[in-house]
């Protein structure tokens, strides 16, 4: 649920949008050879705008997507055991995690530029191509109060890109930037996050 985007409340001209957004996806998640995990997925959305950057009242912007994932996991666990700074780690696992998802999403009824641009929701169009990704993760075994042990995530690091299958519409084929996510919880009450991206073609790193 959104209410007035920033761009349009700062306008000379008053403008009162609300949006309400609904995402359902129905999946059948299978294993395979015992190691190789499958998820196809269908799902549609919805996104109502009491008004449109186009005129409109009453927007109702909608579309259809589905595709499947494969993804897999690999992990190796280190004996450690100790309390240096306080971190209060007992093992460590390394986890693994390569995956593919290939996703088509139908052109929505509504294009972005007829939208008033609450955030990334109201961006969305159509697309048909195959997200790679990496995740390495470093997790612990900690004690909570009450003595039990519980997991918990010191690293998160993803490296992702998406490769763009041509439609004939303008796009083309053609791999997309390279983005890379950390994430570093050596507490639990300290998360450190850090983002950078390579662009296409290898041309400029930030």
């Amino acid at each position: 649920f959104a209410n007035d985007p920033p761009e349009v409340v700062s306008s000379a001209i008053d403008y009162h949008s609300t949006r309400i957004d609904s995402k359902n996806e129905l999946s059948y998640p299978f294993r395979v050879f015992g190691f190789l995990s499958i998820n196809p997925f269908v799902g549609t959305r919805e996104t109502y705008y009491s008004k449109a950057a186009n005129g409109d009242n009453d927007a109702l912007r909608a579309f259809f997507n589905c595709g499947t994932e494969l993804y897999t996991k690999f992990y190796k666990i280190y004996d450690l055991e100790t309390n240096w700074l306080g971190l209060d780690l007992h093992d460590v696992r390394h986890l693994v995690t390569p995956s593919a998802r290939y996703e088509f999403i139908t052109t929505p009824n509504y294009s972005p530029k007829e939208l008033y641009q609450f955030d990334e929701i109201d961006s969305l169009r159509g697309e048909n191509g195959i997200t790679f990704a990496l995740e390495n993760k470093l997790q612990t075994k900690r004690t909570n109060q009450n003595g039990d042990k519980y997991t918990a995530d010191l690293l998160t690091f993803i490296v992702d890109s998406k490769y763009v299958i041509g439609n004939g519409a303008g796009d083309k084929n053609e791999l997309l930037n390279m983005n890379y996510n950390l994430e570093v919880r050596p507490y639990d009450w300290m998360l450190l996050k850090a983002t950078a991206k390579t662009e296409k073609g290898g041309k400029k790193f930030e």
